[in-house]
């Protein structure tokens, strides 16, 4: 050991000179960037499509609650007619007439407050001419160049229309929903029964879907052939 380490000092090599050479040879380990915050940024980017995606479609969304929320609630009405015989067509043709009966009666009642509401509204209108006299004799200085009848009269005639309007918008848009509420309730009492069996290869359908989807214009209408297939069986 005395000899090597007198040759190596002799040739000028010290072990603190392979030292120092072997830490110059060792490639150098370039820091990995943080990829956390990529991370975050793409999950909350995901997020904010999701919910704008959900806000577009609010409206259809809502309906196809309502009417899963009708399907629950009245899918024991209709199995309690078929545990009696009742054919199950005949059951949900039951059912839906039982509830199209309570939503007509319900129409019925706010039809006749509303009633109500329009045969008052002269009476309103005589107690909101008295406040704005009052109001007009309190405060003078407001300069209403108009009598409260006036104002009355040209708030109706400027109301009236557009009133009406919204109001024909309102009964034909509620018309509908309600139509399409009745149709997805009973399309959902007559395929709850199917559910577990047609939705044994929803992953694989949802995989399928994702990965068709990347291809343009035609990958969506591919990838929603073989679930329809499947579906109808």
């Amino acid at each position: 050991m005395k000899i090597s380490s007198k040759n190596q000092n002799i040739a000028g090599v010290t072990p603190a000179t392979l030292n120092t050479k072997s830490h110059k040879e060792a490639p150098m380990e370039t820091p990995q960037p943080d990829k956390t915050g990529m991370h975050i940024l793409l999950k909350l980017a995901s997020l904010v499509v999701i919910l704008a995606g959900i806000h577009a479609a609010a409206d259809i969304i809502v309906q196809l609650l309502l009417a899963l929320f009708f399907a629950i609630v009245l899918n024991p009405l209709v199995t309690w007619f078929i545990r009696r015989g009742v054919q199950r067509p005949v059951a949900i043709t039951i059912v839906v007439v039982v509830m199209l009966i309570a939503l007509t009666a319900l129409v019925g009642v706010l039809a006749a407050s509303f009633n109500e509401f329009i045969s008052m509204l002269p009476k309103f209108n005589k107690e909101l001419t008295r406040k704005l006299f009052k109001l007009q004799e309190m405060l003078p200085f407001l300069n209403l160049h108009m009598s409260p009848e006036r104002m009355l009269q040209r708030m109706d005639s400027e109301k009236v229309v557009t009133f009406t309007t919204a109001l024909m918008t309102g009964l034909s848009g509620a018309m509908a929903s309600v139509l399409l509420l009745v149709m997805a309730v009973v399309f959902m009492l007559f395929e709850v029964r199917h559910i577990p069996y047609k939705m044994r290869f929803a992953l694989m359908w949802a995989v399928l879907a994702f990965l068709l989807n990347y291809v343009p214009n035609i990958g969506a209408v591919i990838s929603a052939v073989p679930p329809m297939g499947d579906a109808s069986n």
